[in-house]
Parts: C-alpha cells; structure tokens; sequence
C-alpha cells in the first residue's frame, strides 16, 4: 500500500512538474518578448499565479522546499531595507505606492517559489533553451519588422497578426539624420538577449550551424533599432566574456587557437550583411557617434538625451531633501514623464535614489554584488563554469541597459535576476544532495 502511494505522489508530482514547466515558459517568452505590451498585463500575472500554484501543490506532493538558505535571507533583507520607503509612500499616498510595492516586495517572494521548482536537470535546461529561442525571435522578428517598415520586404496577413500581438511601435521605423530608429517591445529585452546570444556562441554555441544565421540576425536588428544603449551593451559583451572569463580563471578553456580563428571568421558574414544596409540606410560614424553620446549630454529638452539630463537635474535635486530613506517608494518629482505612470522616469536609477533614498539603493546593490559573488563562485570552481559567465555577461549589460530606461520598474521586467538565481539555487542544491550523500 506504501509503494502504492508513493508510485502514485510521484506520477502527480511528475505531470505538475510538466504542467508547470509549459506556464513557466509561455510567461518568460512573454515577459522577454513583450514585455510593455500592456494588453498581456493580466495574462502575465495569470500565468505567474498558476506556476505559484502548481509550485505550492509540487511542495505538499514532495514535502520539501528546494531553495537556498542564502537566496531567502537576501530577498528578507532586501525587503526590511525597503521597508521605510514603504512605509513612507503608504503615509504620503504616493501615486505609485501600490505599484512599486508589488514590483520590488510582492513579486520578488514570487520569484522564490518559481526558483525552487528547479531542481531537476530537465527543467534547467529548459530555461536556456528559452532563452536561447527568445533570442532567435528578436533576431528575425526585429530585423523582418524594420525590413517591412522601411518598404525592403512586402507584409502580410500573418506577420500583421504576429506584430499586433506583440505590440507594434508607434513610430514604425524610420530613416534619417543617417541613423535608422524602429520602436518595437522586443527591444526592451534586446539588452538582455542580444549580449546573451554573444556570450553563448563565444562559450561553444559556434559549433552549432544555426546559430550563425541567428547571430547575423541579432546583429543586424540590434544596428537597425537605432537604440543607443544596445548598441553599447551589444559592443562590449564580448569584451565582457573575455574578461569574466580571465577572471574565473578560465580564459584557456574557452579561447583555444580554433576558437579565436572561429570567432575571427565569424566577424566576415556580419560585415557582408551589415555594410550592405549601412551603405543603403546612410548609417555614418558620425551620426551614430552623435547617437551614443547625446542619452545624458544634449541641452535640447526636445530630445530624449536633453530630457533625460533634465529628469537627473530634478531628481538628484529633489533627493537631498529626503537622501537616506528617500522621498517614498512610487513618489511623484516635480518633473512629471507620463501622465499615466507619473512615478516613472527614464533616468530609473536616479528615479529609485529620489524614490528610496540610499538606503533602498543600498538594499539593490546588495542584492546585486550576491549574485554576482556566487556567479564568480560557480564560474570558478563549479562544472556550470560557461553559464554561470553567459549570465555574468548578460545581467551587467542589461543593468547597464536599464540607466537609460525604466526597465527594472516593472514585475515583468524582473525575470533577468531569476535566471542566475535558478543557477545559483541549483548550484546549492548540488552541494547539499553531494553533502547528504
């Protein structure tokens, strides 16, 4: 009767395991993908609930939590530095209270429930593959959407489909000033995916076929978004790769002769699909210089580099009055963005020093360096040394991508801290069960 009942356990928590594993994906290609399409807010959350849900009968099924002693108490402390901020948007009913609670309180315990589902191989691997693909979908769909704005290639029905589902941009795509600019959702998580893609292919992902096209693809989306910050991130991941993996002590088993020859080949099908619409668009050095250099730098309030110089003016301002715990989580500067989210500023993490103060923007940075000190760790002494660099590679240049956008200020915006946790969780979980063992 005992094996009966444990045969059976099993076989449930096997089918919620697989139930869990296609929400789980669904949400993260969602929340990579269109990540500001407002009309999938609620499935987003839906989905979120339900893989919270299904973790929680997974829990009673196994009678045991598979989490990281270390990933709770960070979160808690994370939580009670952030706390007097709370509190002080709750008195002063700040307009985004409700908001900026749910995306740095309610949904990071959230967060906690998904990371302890993955303990087994099956489903950690699945994640990179998701990734993976999320990157191969910025790259086709960028490139075939700006493609089709600027009149190369003819649409129909069916990528009309695809495209409103996804959230087409207001301002289509366009040609001028010698720089090519396309607004689309995607590429709020260009910052992350694209410097994902680099360091994947540099740590083997070369040897697979496929992944020269897409890397052609991402690359040529990521010059025609015209965004100057991805075109930063995109240009220093490789350099990023190749000092993180100095760093872990691992540069020689990843840049052998044959790879560096590879990766050097690698650099002539860009060149030969790239200069072609660079020639064709009148990209020039010096109106992408102008582009990199304007996002904190230009005097003009027209512009988003001159607005975003005024929203640090204001904010760094308006902070000295309330510098430790801030002025209120979801408070509102003098200087209003948007009239529907008047709490959110493109300068984010000066918004968040207005907002928290230094405490909260200590909490952050500490919530960050333990993440990147266990990724170090698992690079340097563990087998998952290549991912846990992808990760390093890939985090850095999205909270790099972030200082000139809001990204982070949102629950759906938060997934990029759950990757390396889930390694991290994985890695504790290899240590334990060898520990036990």
């Amino acid at each position: 009767m005992l094996i009966k009942r444990v045969a059976v356990s099993n076989s449930a928590s096997i089918a919620l395991k697989s139930c869990f594993l296609i929400l789980f994906s669904v949400l993260i290609f969602l929340n990579i993908n269109a990540p500001t399409v407002f009309s999938l807010l609620y499935v987003k959350a839906a989905l979120f609930l339900l893989c919270c849900f299904i973790s929680v009968l997974v829990y009673f099924s196994e009678r045991s939590v598979h989490l990281s002693r270390d990933i709770v108490i960070v979160h808690l402390i994370f939580t009670i530095l952030l706390t007097p901020s709370a509190f002080m948007g709750i008195v002063g009913s700040t307009p985004g209270i409700s908001n900026q609670i749910q995306v740095y309180i309610f949904w990071p315990f959230v967060h906690l429930m998904l990371i302890a589902m993955f303990k087994d191989a099956k489903l950690n691997d699945s994640i990179i593959k998701l990734q993976l693909i999320s990157s191969y979908f910025m790259g086709v769909f960028g490139t075939l959407y700006v493609f089709v704005e600027l009149g190369f290639l003819n649409s129909n029905a069916i990528f009309d489909s695809i495209l409103g589902f996804f959230g087409r941009g207001d301002e289509g795509a366009t040609s001028n000033s010698g720089y090519v600019e396309f607004n689309l959702p995607i590429l709020t998580s260009a910052g992350y995916t694209a410097p994902f893609f680099i360091a994947y292919f540099l740590m083997g992902g070369y040897k697979r076929p496929i992944n020269w096209i897409m890397g052609i693809l991402i690359i040529v989306a990521v010059i025609l978004s015209g965004r100057r910050a991805l075109w930063l991130v995109v240009a220093i991941s490789p350099i990023l790769t190749i000092f993180s993996s100095i760093l872990v002590g691992k540069f020689n088993k990843i840049f052998t002769l044959r790879s560096i020859f590879i990766y050097s080949a690698a650099i002539v099908p860009v060149l030969y699909v790239s200069l072609p619409i660079v020639n064709k668009l009148e990209l020039n050095s010096a109106s992408i210089y102008q582009q990199l250099t304007s996002s904190y730098t230009e005097s003009d309030l027209t512009t988003s580099g001159g607005i975003r110089k005024q929203q640090v003016n204001v904010l760094i301002t308006e902070w000295q009055d309330s510098p430790i715990i801030g002025n209120g989580l979801g408070a509102v500067a003098s200087l209003v963005r948007s009239d529907g989210v008047p709490w959110s500023y493109e300068a984010y993490y000066y918004a968040l020093l207005f907002q928290g103060g230094l405490i909260t923007f200590f909490a952050a940075v500490i919530f960050i360096c333990f993440i990147f000190q266990r990724l170090y760790i698992i690079g340097r002494y563990r087998g998952d040394y290549k991912l846990a660099i992808t990760y390093f590679v890939s985090l850095t240049t999205y909270l790099l991508f972030g200082a000139t956008n809001p990204y982070l200020a949102r629950f759906d915006g938060f997934w990029v801290f759950l990757f390396p946790l889930i390694l991290i969780n994985k890695d504790y979980l290899t240590k334990r069960n060898k520990y036990n063992g």
